[in-house]
């Protein structure tokens, strides 16, 4: 679609707009003729730029307008090219290998660029007449509670669902909200018709109300009461009274008005009775059960339901609502029960309603075509709107066309204008760089499983999302994600612990989709599964994905195949058999992007620290990884240093804290020297994960303190390790950790190693309300554990290797007596505390939660917690060989629900509670 294509060369013309800009206002030796040329460039780049921003009113389809805009982007390309040379060589050129012949001389070379560029945007005549020309673009009408010929059948269990929640009398709101949420095409509309036409439907409301409103856009509360006053007048008396006073009391203020009749398909008429109206309508639905069906709701205002859900709040108790949406946000805004989550139809249901069309007025139908239908019905990927789009092009074809269709993409059927134009109709609401970043995806392979922090960075790469105010462009990303996946243009695959989707795939068709609208890009990314042959010779390339490269490529990978791909952005060798990296990818400037991820590289090129806009350098995984560039604190740029899980790096680059951009850290190693100690992590703003090791190199609490983690507030895991470095213990090792105190944000916390004899002050509820796991591992010298009991959100608690402590009193509860201790933990386990002797149970309803409890190589261990809690269902008790059965069944009873038992070498555990003897084995 030119629309999103348009945009996508608009990313490119804005960046070459900006560095253009840059290079002005830098004294760079450049003669006066070349600022004047570049200034001239500069102009014409922002009148093509706003042309393409416009992108909204130019032809769906239209070949010319892709040739121009590829033409365009040929041309960007060379500029960004040229005025490379110049950043890199303060003015001077130097060869370069062009489609376009310059002429030496800055100026002379600024000039021939320029006016490639502006003869391209002197075809404005051509964009006016394409502006003018009819726009393919698909419309969906508004639609009424008919059932469709097709696809019904296919839907009954579907249908025996939203039924039988619309008979249901139990719910205890008084209006109840069905949302129906599927992709374009899925069948929403017609589930809905299907259920409103069941006569046990229409028997349930015979006395009530049957209303059907197609919004098509947000909830406009006096349109769509206007829509319902209209659908009500057929079935009320009183309403078509009061309809034909309103429309009578309209013509006589807006004389002239061929037609005052409101429909589904209008606009909103301000009306200036607009109380009145309302009022009418509470009148209307007072005291009667009605069903409302909103269907093809787009915009996810609560706002706006809130007003309309108070009116509706007239009708009788009992009364339904069914919300048709392809947006999962709207969904969870309009719902009073779950939404109800559309699937794709089974390949055998595809092919019904794809034969029914395509074979329709046939007699005979041999088993060749068939065949055949069976795998062109298969390319609607569960979509029957695709499916029947698909039967209706093979009516009526011969053989060979139904070969042709089978081996075609969706995308390069001419006439697949109903398949892919509907499902462009998502587009409607979306930003404008969700456009772009929605077609970047289709870069990977079909079906590929996409990382969402990895294809975050790979739109800010390549300038699809830009800063907007004081927001942070991850943020930016992060929000645009969530937009593309509650409209669900992503499948989730993976969540995390907290129910985030972490992985994801397109829907087959919405990759075909966006496949289509990349179509003049697409040769400017590459992807392949560790083939070198395949990569292309284009100098445009902008990414660079080879993946799991075997050992016999990789001296082609790290030899000298970057250097014709100067305007690379993205470079993608994760898991490749790669073990170092050319001098070479230090000369790609405009590199955003490097992931190394699982490959066994050992170091890497001091000349990387050149690359001052790489933002991201992903090298999670790299086990063998020793020490990183000396200068990184060149690399101005750099937002991403992924270094999570690098165990034999042994020291950080020095002054990394110059990195003012710098977001992500996984690893901190503390050194000694200056521009190695804690202070560099004062100025840095980082988020997510932050595992601080060797922190005996720490000279003091106000160095500890200089780190400012109480001020990141982004951080949402940190691991404090005092493993290796200096390991003795100081005297001022106490107020190292209590100068370490996080943000409350926190919700992570690890502290290994610890060499004093107290934790730190702040392992408190005040100081860390949202805490939800804190392990406490080998901190030998304590002898007393904090009040844990009272931290209000911990889920996860593992201590172990606390030699010095003895007991698990009142101090480890918590010292309030209004609530439970340990209220939200799910998971306790106490391991290899050798000098523990007993553990007191200081309040009755402890551990209300508790789910799962492990003991083990607790030697001297005599009793138990008292546990009573309902929940629990897993109980593991190993190497406790003092523990007393008496004690132990004592504080073990009730608990009737285990439904998981492992005890091994437990000498003196001679019985179980009655509650456990009951258990059998699955």
């Amino acid at each position: 679609m030119v629309v999103v294509e348009a945009l996508m060369v608009s990313a490119l013309v804005s960046t070459l707009t900006a560095n253009a800009g840059t290079l002005l206002n830098r004294e760079l030796g450049l003669a006066w003729d070349a600022k004047l040329e570049l200034r001239k460039l500069v102009s014409t780049l922002s009148t093509i730029e706003t042309m393409l921003q416009a992108s909204e009113e130019m032809p769906s389809h239209n070949r010319e307008m892709q040739q121009w805009l590829r033409k365009l982007q040929d041309a960007v390309d060379e500029a960004t090219i040229l005025l490379d040379s110049f950043f890199l060589k303060k003015g001077q050129l130097f060869p370069l290998s062009s489609k376009f012949p310059y002429i030496n001389g800055p100026a002379h070379d600024i000039k021939d660029i320029k006016e490639i560029i502006e003869a391209l945007g002197k075809e404005k005549g051509f964009l006016s007449d394409a502006r003018g020309n009819n726009v393919t673009v698909a419309v969906q009408e508004a639609t009424d509670p008919s059932l469709p010929h097709s696809e019904v059948h296919e839907r009954v269990a579907e249908k025996e669902v939203i039924v039988e929640l619309l008979r249901d009398t139990s719910c205890q709101e008084k209006i109840s909200v069905i949302p129906i949420v599927g992709i374009p095409g899925i069948g929403k509309t017609t589930l809905a018709k299907m259920a409103f036409n069941d006569n046990r439907v229409t028997e349930e409301f015979r006395n009530g109300l049957m209303i059907w409103v197609w919004v098509s856009d947000g909830i406009d509360v006096k349109k769509i009461a206007q829509d319902i006053l209209q659908s009500a007048a057929s079935q009320n008396r009183v309403v078509k009274s009061y309809w034909n006073w309103l429309r009578t009391h309209l013509q006589q203020i807006l004389p002239g008005r061929k037609s005052l009749e409101p429909t589904a398909s209008q606009n909103h008429v301000d009306n200036p009775n607009w109380d009145q109206t309302k009022t009418r309508l509470q009148q209307i639905l007072q005291g009667k059960k009605f069903l409302l069906v909103l269907d093809n709701v787009w915009n996810d205002s609560g706002k706006n339901w809130d007003e309309l859900k108070h009116i509706l709040e007239e009708g009788e108790h009992g009364s339904k609502v069914i919300v048709t949406t392809r947006n999962n946000k709207v969904a969870n805004i309009m719902k009073t029960t779950n939404p109800y989550h559309l699937e794709g139809l089974k390949e055998s249901s595809c092919w019904s309603i794809f034969a029914q069309t395509a074979f329709k007025g046939r007699q005979n139908i041999n088993q060749f075509l068939e065949e055949i239908g069976w795998k062109i019905a298969g390319k609607s990927k569960g979509v029957p709107l695709a499916a029947e789009a698909l039967g209706r092009l093979m009516h009526q074809k011969d053989e060979a066309e139904w070969l042709s269709v089978k081996n075609s993409e969706i995308w390069n059927l001419a006439e697949e204008n109903e398949i892919l134009n509907t499902l462009r109709m998502s587009y409607k609401h979306l930003p404008k760089h969700a456009y772009r970043c929605l077609a970047y995806c289709s870069v990977f392979p079909r079906d590929y499983e996409i990382d969402r922090d990895i294809i975050i960075k790979l739109w800010i790469a390549h300038d699809f999302i830009q800063p907007k105010g004081s927001k942070e462009v991850e943020d930016i990303g992060h929000d645009t994600f969530q937009h593309l996946l509650d409209r669900f243009f992503f499948q989730p695959l993976r969540k995390d612990e907290e129910g985030r989707t972490t992985t994801f795939k397109l829907h087959a068709l919405i990759y075909d989709l966006a496949r289509c609208e990349m179509e003049i890009s697409i040769n400017r990314h590459f992807f392949s599964y560790g083939s070198v042959s395949d990569v292309p010779k284009n100098v445009y390339l902008r990414t660079l994905c080879l993946l799991n490269c075997p050992q016999r490529s990789a001296p082609e990978v790290q030899g000298p195949i970057y250097n014709k791909f100067r305007l690379l952005r993205a470079l993608d060798l994760s898991n490749s058999a790669v073990t170092f990296l050319p001098d070479s990818v230090g000369g790609i400037m405009h590199l955003r992007y490097i992931n190394l991820s699982g490959t066994d590289i050992e170091s890497l090129p001091a000349a990387l620290s050149g690359l001052e806009n790489l933002q991201s350098l992903i090298l999670k995984r790299c086990l063998k990884l020793r020490k990183l560039p000396p200068k990184m604190r060149k690399m101005k740029s750099l937002r991403h240093l992924d270094v999570d899980e690098c165990e034999s790096l042994d020291h950080m680059p020095n002054r990394i804290g110059q990195l003012q951009f710098l977001q992500t850290l996984p690893i901190f190693i503390v050194g000694k020297e200056k521009g190695y100690n804690m202070r560099q992590l004062g100025a840095l703003n980082l988020r997510g994960k932050l595992d601080i090791r060797y922190l005996g190199n720490v000279e003091n609490g106000s160095e500890a303190g200089d780190a400012n983690l109480k001020e990141k507030e982004h951080l949402n895991t940190l691991s404090l390790s005092w493993k290796a470095g200096n390991c003795r213990n100081l005297p001022g090792s106490d107020k190292v950790f209590d100068a370490l105190q996080p943000h409350k944000y926190l919700k992570r916390l690890s502290v290994q190693e610890y060499k004093g004899k107290s934790f730190a002050s702040w392992l408190n509820s005040y100081c860390l309300p949202n805490l939800v796991e804190l392990t406490l591992i080998n901190c030998r010298g304590c002898e007393s554990l904090p009040p844990l009991g009272e931290l209000p959100s911990l889920k996860s608690l593992t201590i172990g290797g606390l030699d010095a402590a003895r007991c698990f009193g009142k101090a480890f509860y918590g010292f309030n007596t209004q609530l439970a201790a340990f209220p939200s933990l799910e998971e306790l386990n106490c391991l290899d505390m050798i000098c523990l002797e007993s553990w007191e149970s200081e309040k009755e309803d402890s551990f209300p939660r508790l789910s799962v409890l492990i003991i083990k190589r607790c030697s001297k261990l005599s009793n138990l917690p008292r546990i009573s809690s309902r929940s629990l269902r897993h109980l593991e008790i190993v190497d406790c060989p003092n523990l007393d059965s008496t004690k132990a069944t004592k504080a073990l009873k009730n608990l009737h629900f285990i439904t998981s038992l492992k005890i091994e070498r437990c000498d003196r555990l001679m019985s179980l509670p009655e509650g456990l003897r009951r258990l059998t084995s699955p």
